[in-house]
């Protein structure tokens, strides 16, 4: 194979990077070298006034067989190839990732002139994956349908479920969206003693219009109506006891949770109430071992999982909330960990809720986590570099644009503090509106304390922009504004609270 010669074009803050970065690659049939631009960084450089630099350089682009810009430089790299007559392609964002472009490149992925390579690659690996996920899953001999939905014993796929209760009063019309969003398959509904009869039939009744199989968790069956019974495709946490009622009213197309009647013995009590269903002819059968809290038995009842699906070859449910509920971190996180630990134990059902305000977002975080266990699982390695991820708040490799080196002008270092210059006309009240996720600002005059207009907006420049045209802001009170909205913003994208002049995120380390 003949060497490949690639010109790579940097800025000048991210020479060194670059730099550091090609002297570690160690590529054979690639040979590079480095053009340092006059930019100082890359997102204030346009691919128009590297072309007249490279027209008045010394340079003969004739030489190479490829040219890489820098990912954030704006405009096309096909103005290049239009001058130059050489192929030219746009990079990573961060030269950090080089190396991942440079190994797609030797395995013949096409970059693009106009789209950073990082979406290339991303879609690339989430291609390729798919389809290998896909092809695992489709050739999977199912143990039982419900509905569309193929129950397995041993996962992939795994079936999301998700426990709704009737008394929250949610719009199930916008849970519904939520849900097929983040494919979820299943919605059980949950009942306390005081919902009636008819909220039951209602939930179940829409739920299953919307295309769910719908199953149902109460206290006492004995109070749900028989006609409600024969709706649902799912009966949860039957017990031996629950059987016996039970048993008569269901059809052998409708399935059941079963759970252990006694905690001493989940094993044989577990494989009674099996053998109980069976020998009645319900055989679309879901075992729960029940999962327990943490540093309340959470890993004896891993012990116990592992027993049930060593002995009992038919689907296992994981209910993840038993966990996640239980413990004050973000959900995010716990999520990521809990689903391939599930995955790995033989669990081919997930239950999930939402009922705390932390939880806000499990369904999606878990929709994501199992992607991400996917194609972990037909890559046979760690979740980790998938083309998915949950990295919220922290970032797994750094996103560092240092700044340039400072020519001409005035190095000035703010050590003391600034007082804020008030606004002798107006003061502003910012909020989030959390059930419409959008921005509120009112602003008062400071004599009356009156709100003379409200500005409302889910982009918060847009907002900002709109409130100091139209009062002609100071720049101190336009700056507060600024810095305010931002945290609206980061608040509302994180389903946090906001409360103005109070800090969004509260770092424990």
């Amino acid at each position: 194979m003949c060497e490949v010669k690639i010109l790579l074009i940097t800025t000048q803050a991210a020479e060194g990077i670059v730099k550091e970065v090609v002297s570690k690659l160690r590529m054979n049939d690639l040979k590079f070298d480095i053009y340092r631009s006059n930019a100082q960084v890359a997102c204030l450089a346009s691919v128009t006034s590297i072309v007249e630099e490279l027209r008045l350089s010394t340079l003969d682009l004739n030489e190479y067989d490829l040219v890489i810009i820098p990912g954030l430089m704006r405009g096309s790299a096909k103005k290049i190839e239009e001058v130059f007559h050489v192929p030219a392609v746009k990079g990573t964002l961060y030269a950090g990732d080089l190396p991942q472009m440079i190994e797609a490149l030797l395995e013949g992925v096409k970059f693009s002139p106009d789209v950073p390579a990082d979406v290339i690659l991303k879609e690339n690996v989430i291609r390729t994956l798919q389809r290998r996920v896909e092809s695992v899953i489709s050739s999977k001999e199912p143990l039982f349908w419900l509905g569309n939905v193929k129950f397995v014993v041993d996962p992939p796929p795994v079936i999301l479920f998700y426990e709704y209760m009737v008394e929250d009063g949610s719009d199930l019309g916008q849970l519904s969206h939520y849900l097929r969003t983040n494919n979820v398959e299943g919605v059980i509904v949950g009942c306390d003693v005081e919902c009636g009869s008819a909220d039951l039939m209602g939930a179940v009744s829409r739920l299953k219009s919307e295309g769910f199989i719908v199953g149902l968790d109460v206290q006492d069956f004995r109070s749900v109506p028989d006609d409600v019974i024969s709706e649902l495709d799912i009966v949860m946490n039957v017990d031996e006891n629950s059987l016996h009622w039970l048993g008569g009213k269901l059809s052998t197309s409708q399935a059941l949770v079963l759970i252990p009647s006694c905690s001493e013995d989940v094993l044989n009590s577990l494989t009674k109430v099996v053998s109980e269903a069976f020998s009645i002819g319900l055989t679309k059968v879901i075992v729960d071992p029940l999962i327990r809290p943490p540093m309340l038995g959470f890993s004896e009842s891993i012990k116990r999982f592992i027993e049930s699906k060593s002995s009992i070859k038919l689907p296992h449910l994981f209910g993840m909330p038993n966990f996640y509920e239980l413990v004050d971190a973000d959900t995010s996180g716990v999520i990521a960990s809990l689903m391939p630990l599930s995955f790995e134990l033989g669990a081919s059902v997930v239950l999930l809720t939402e009922s705390s305000h932390k939880s806000r977002g499990a369904v999606k975080e878990a929709f994501l986590a199992r992607e991400m266990v996917y194609r972990a699982f037909v890559r046979k390695s760690p979740p980790v570099d998938v083309g998915i991820d949950l990295l919220i708040v922290k970032e797994k490799v750094r996103k560092h644009v240092p700044p340039p080196p400072l020519n001409g002008g005035r190095a000035v270092t703010v050590s003391s503090f600034k007082p804020y210059r008030l606004d002798p006309k107006h003061y502003i009240k910012v909020y989030v509106d959390s059930d419409e996720r959008a921005i509120v600002v009112d602003v008062h005059d400071a004599s009356t304390h009156e709100v003379k207009a409200r500005f409302t907006g889910s982009d918060p420049l847009s907002v900002g922009r709109a409130v100091v045209e139209e009062f002609n802001l100071p720049a101190d009170h336009a700056l507060y504004l600024g810095f305010e909205l931002s945290k609206a913003e980061i608040a509302m994208r994180l389903r946090k609270g906001y409360v103005q002049d109070e800090p969004v995120i509260t770092f424990r380390y």
